[in-house]
């Protein structure tokens, strides 16, 4: 009887062990997605903010950061303080890399690094508009399709001469890099991210909510 009792004991403990176990693996793997929004001097506002509203609507964890946490001026009027910087911001799941004023940020070591430490973890890395040439210098765009503000085409082609830079593309998905069309088409590419992530009902609840009734799917390209 005794002996039983040990036994019943031991059953008891793995069971409980395993429960746990698996309840923690469900509420780590139910935790919303972190989104860092990656701040510099010039950044364009809508760039941002799109992408921003889009993560942050959708339930997703969105937070700014830039490199040094510091105030920048975004578009030359709009002061924004960014909530973390590189030494304390927590791992993003996905990163938004927006336009304006990105050259200096895409030749800072410190940045390059950063970036690279989460593609080998797997996070997703999105440029919009000119923040493609970030994804450029680190080396993710060759050999690839990809896009950005119709302005900036000529100049990225010469940057990543091995790639193909589409016009009239309003976003890219190259698996974790994924590149978007200038300006608003940043809206388009969280919306489609958040499509790939959680569903196509849940982007048009998010698109719906925002009402931005002019987003199209197939606007779009999948690698």
């Amino acid at each position: 009887m005794i002996f039983q009792k040990k036994i019943n004991s031991r059953i008891f403990f793995v069971l409980l062990l395993t429960a746990t176990t698996f309840s923690s693996k469900a509420q780590t793997d139910s935790a919303p997605k972190k989104v860092a929004i990656f701040l510099y001097k010039g950044a364009e506002i809508l760039d941002l903010a799109g992408p921003a509203e889009v993560f942050a609507a959708s339930g997703f964890d969105t937070y700014t950061m830039s490199v040094d946490g510091k105030e920048i001026l975004s578009q030359g009027f709009i002061t924004i303080k960014p909530q973390y910087s590189l030494d304390n911001a927590p791992v993003p799941d996905i990163v938004v890399f927006p336009g304006g004023g990105a050259t200096a940020t895409a030749n800072d070591p410190r940045v390059m690094e950063w970036v690279k430490k989460l593609h080998d973890r797997g996070s997703i890395l999105m440029s919009v508009c000119t923040g493609a040439q970030i994804l450029a210098r680190a080396g993710y765009l060759d050999n690839k399709n990809i896009t950005t503000w119709h302005g900036y085409i000529n100049d990225l082609q010469k940057l990543v001469p091995t790639a193909v830079v589409l016009g009239n593309t309003r976003f890219v998905d190259n698996g974790n890099i994924i590149t978007t069309a200038g300006v608003s088409a940043g809206i388009d590419g969280a919306l489609y991210l958040v499509s790939r992530l959680n569903g196509m009902d849940a982007a048009k609840q998010t698109a719906f909510y925002m009402e931005y009734d002019k987003w199209d799917p197939k606007a779009g390209r999948v690698e």
